[in-house]
């Protein structure tokens, strides 16, 4: 939630070098898209950008189907500091459903940080059903 934004700002990049350099994206086309309110977005960069956060999303995905997996392969029998430590995979995996939603786009308006009051209900939720259930 808004580390993107934060990142941009404070000049630091969460989308490994390799994978920008990959899919050609100009790195100063990106931070000048996050700080110029009148920035004009180029078709082309918007969609490799937005392919590389999608390949991200994928991977990021993939660990969280991982974990899951191998909790249902231990009959969700965790420990309560074992399931503290797996609560964090929940706000991820929210933040990928929205990120899915806004077809993985990090500059959508849903996913900045003054459309999180509904956001936060439903994170509230799946907090709250991953520590009862053991399904993150």
């Amino acid at each position: 939630r808004g580390f993107t934004q934060r990142a941009l700002w404070n000049s630091e990049w969460s989308i490994p070098a390799d994978l920008i350099s990959q899919h050609a994206i100009p790195l100063d086309y990106i931070i000048a898209r996050q700080h110029n309110t009148e920035f004009q977005p180029d078709p082309k960069k918007e969609q490799l950008l937005q392919e590389a956060v999608h390949y991200m999303a994928h991977v990021a995905s993939q660990h969280l189907q991982t974990a899951s997996g191998l909790l249902a392969d231990n009959n969700n029998n965790i420990s309560s500091k074992a399931r503290t430590a797996l609560l964090a995979a929940v706000p991820a995996k929210h933040y990928l459903i929205k990120l899915k939603e806004a077809n993985y786009d990090l500059f959508h308006p849903k996913l900045q940080p003054q459309a999180e009051q509904q956001s936060r209900l439903v994170l509230l939720a799946m907090l709250a059903r991953g520590w009862w259930t053991g399904k993150f």
